[in-house]
């Protein structure tokens, strides 16, 4: 029998958890027939220099996010305040280790899915083959999963449900306490800042404190849905989350432009820029829906994808047209009446790509749906301002679409 052990930030966090849920998840990877011994030794030595990769990759982002907040407003005054610097880093720590499970727990599995693949082909087993390129690729995905046929494939998959949900619980309710914890502590510095006249620096920390309350408020609800039993809420015809923004940091520059977060929302500026924008760290295929909560200070809010403009809301030559392009081969359409909206105001935008089409929605209603062809493309997602606009972004997700 294999077992998982969590690595917690402090002796009270979720001390003592070990999961006996068998062989090829915690411990060594299940053993395929006709498996040698030299090949079990290979694959835990893949197995380790993995969780060693893993890892370094959870140090890189605290690292970038350390920066990141660093270089915001909010950030400042961590650089002038060596109390809370402190706490903002042994956050930021405690929140990559509560987090990292999770991440071994993907890589065990992905491995031990990989080596079945590896037998079936050998096999010549085509069905087996495909069965396991499709859990790779979705592993992710809810669902159940017809392996009768492949029983070893099957155990696999209950025995990562089983300790996929036991963590879940589990670090559900420590991350609501962390969050809870650290909103304390902040809110406790906001009250001797203020008694030491550091006036703006109290209204800057005040700003954080209110986007952990946020925050505190999700963990309370996904730890509410975990209890119950309940799916994640899904955005109405999609079917899996693929990528949500987590600041800026999640996004990379392309041309010359700005992104600064205030309360929570991140102002994208690009002067004298019009193709300047930031993407998605990753790449999508169709069919696909970007989601966002996006707002202008005057004209431009333009979506990109495969290096083309995608749509443009508030369009600089006439704002009530919204302007769709077709991804393959950036040919554009007008809409007119559709195009405007309102400004210093934040707007729900949903665009959906599939093969053939493209919709278009704002605010709940449908504003245009267009023939398009975009089958084969795969390419990050782009948001970004033009002619001197300067876009708010308050949330963004990429969804994959049922086909």
């Amino acid at each position: 029998m294999g077992a998982i052990y969590v690595y917690h930030p402090g002796s009270s966090l979720i001390a003592g958890i070990e999961h006996t849920i068998g062989a090829g998840i915690g411990g060594s990877p299940v053993r395929l027939n006709g498996a040698s011994g030299a090949v079990d030794k290979e694959r835990r030595f893949r197995d380790n220099r993995r969780a060693m990769k893993n890892r370094r990759t959870t140090w890189l982002c605290l690292l970038a996010l350390l920066s990141f907040l660093t270089w915001t407003g909010r950030g400042s005054v961590l650089a002038e305040d060596a109390e809370i610097r402190r706490l903002q880093t042994g956050f930021v720590e405690a929140m990559a280790r509560l987090e990292q499970p999770l991440i071994d727990l993907d890589a065990r599995y992905l491995e031990n899915v990989r080596t079945w693949q590896k037998s079936a082909q050998e096999r010549g087993d085509l069905e087996a083959a495909l069965a396991a390129k499709s859990e790779l690729e979705g592993h992710r995905k809810a669902g159940a999963r017809n392996f009768d046929s492949w029983p070893e494939l099957k155990r696999l998959r209950e025995i990562y449900d089983t300790a996929a949900a036991k963590l879940a619980g589990e670090l559900g309710e420590e991350r609501l306490r962390l969050y809870t914890v650290y909103r304390q502590s902040l809110q406790g510095h906001v009250e001797r800042l203020t008694r030491e006249n550091r006036l703006d620096e109290a209204v800057k920390l005040q700003a954080e404190v209110k986007s952990i309350d946020g925050r505190i408020e999700g963990a309370k609800a996904a730890a509410s849905a975990t209890q119950q039993g309940a799916a994640p809420v899904v955005a109405n015809g999609a079917e899996e989350l693929l990528w949500e923004l987590k600041g800026a940091s999640s996004l990379t520059p392309v041309g010359k432009c700005d992104a600064r977060t205030t309360d929570g929302v991140i102002k994208i500026a690009a002067p004298g820029e019009n193709k300047a924008r930031f993407e998605t760290r990753r790449s999508f295929k169709p069919p696909f829906r970007i989601q966002a909560r996006v707002g202008t200070d005057s004209t431009n809010i333009r979506f990109y994808y495969n290096n083309n403009v995608l749509t443009i809301f508030n369009w600089e030559m006439n704002q009530n047209e919204l302007r769709v392009h077709e991804p393959s081969t950036n040919r554009n359409i007008g809409i007119g009446g559709k195009g405007k909206l309102a400004v210093n105001q934040m707007h729900d935008v949903e665009i959906d790509v599939f093969d053939k089409k493209v919709v278009v929605k704002g605010n709940g209603t449908v504003l245009a749906e267009v023939e398009v062809r975009s089958d084969g493309l795969e390419s990050p997602v782009g948001l970004g301002p033009a002619f001197n606009s300067v876009v708010s972004l308050e949330s963004l997700r990429v969804w994959r679409l049922k086909p």
